[in-house]
This record gives structure tokens, sequence and C-alpha cells, in this order.
């Protein structure tokens, strides 16, 4: 067996990072990363990159916050389930959400929400470490940016956060799997649909 080894340069990896998160716009605000100065005339979320999941870049995070444009925040009570960075709840904060609890069930992802509330002076978001499955209470608007295994397994238990006639928003599905979710909303009826990039997010 032959092999060559060859010793790759050292990074500055932060340098790395700084490079390649620019401030991204989408639909009528900003995400933008703790190093770029934040101009005080547009809307703007500070979000560190990091290994919990929301920095933007991802279609179904893009979904996720112009289906939010579509619904009415102000003043209501606003659950993120699996919130990973915390991203739609501080988007849920700028609408006007009159209280926001992000939950998620990862120990680096509710850290990471926690610091980026706090970047953005977000006094009315709290992030808890919770399973959807030991929540109670309910609330106006649920936002699920998850998966169709989560969805199929807790459908039900996401319909009963929410007060009725409130709302939820939901995507991290293909759209190739739009048909199978359908079949676990019960009484549910779907408002509005996006789809970006072959992902599909809809309004219940």
């Amino acid at each position: 067996l032959r092999y060559e080894t060859h010793e790759e340069p050292l990074k500055d990896y932060k340098e790395v990072i700084k490079r390649s998160f620019k401030p991204l716009k989408i639909g009528d605000i900003y995400v933008i990363p703790p190093w770029c100065e934040k101009k005080s005339e547009k809307k703007c979320i500070v979000i560190e990159p990091g290994m919990a999941f929301g920095t933007g870049r991802h279609e179904t995070t893009k979904i996720m916050m112009l289906l939010m444009r579509k619904v009415e925040f102000e003043e209501r009570e606003v659950l993120d389930v699996g919130c990973g960075s915390g991203i739609l709840s501080l988007y849920a904060y700028i609408l006007g959400a009159r209280k926001v609890l992000a939950i998620d069930n990862d120990e680096y992802a509710c850290s990471s929400a926690k610091k980026n509330v706090a970047l953005n002076m977000a006094h009315s978001v709290e992030v808890k470490k919770e399973d959807l499955r030991e929540l109670d209470g309910e609330f106006d608007i649920v936002l699920a940016n998850l998966d169709m295994n989560t969805f199929k397994g807790h459908m039900g238990r996401i319909a009963s956060a929410t007060r009725k006639k409130g709302t939820i928003i939901l995507s991290g599905i293909l759209e190739s799997e739009k048909k199978e979710l359908l079949r676990y909303l019960g009484d549910l009826e779907v408002e509005r649909e996006k789809k970006l990039g072959g992902w599909a997010g809809l309004i219940l």
C-alpha cells in the first residue's frame, strides 16, 4: 500500500468564518453576525454562527421567516419548538410578539439561543431546555421548523399546544413529503404554502 502525507497550512478559522458569514437579507430583515455593524435604519437579527441550526442560510429557515411575515404577531404568545439558534423566536419578537417561549431538547442549541437572545436584547424571549412532550400551556402561534419524523410522531402534541383559532407555521419537510404530512394534520386547515429549493412550508 502506497500513501503520501501532506501538511496543511494552519488556518485562522475565526477569519474563515468571518469571510463566510456576510449579512443576509430575508424579506424585510437582515440576519447579521456579531462582527458586522448594525445599521439603525434597518431591521436586523444578530446571530452568532455556531453548531446550532438556524443562521438563515437554509431554505427552511427562509421559508419560515417569509411565512411569518404573513401572520399577525402583535401581542401574541408564541412557542418556538426546536428553536436551534433562536432565529425564529427573535423574528417573532421583532414582529411584536408579547411573549416567546423557545424550547429545544439539545443543550448546545439552548446555550446558542440564549446567547443570541442576549445579543439582540430580546427581553420577552425565554429559552428552555425542554421536550415537547413535557410542555404545558397553549399558545397563539406555534413555530415548528422540524423534520418529517418529528411531525409524524408529535403533530398531535404540536396541535394541542396551539390555542383554538391559533396558528401553526411549519417547515423542514421536502416538497415530496407534503402529501404524507397532510395525513397527520387532523382538523388543521392549510391556509398558505411556500416552496423554496425543493423544501416546503405551511401556515395552518
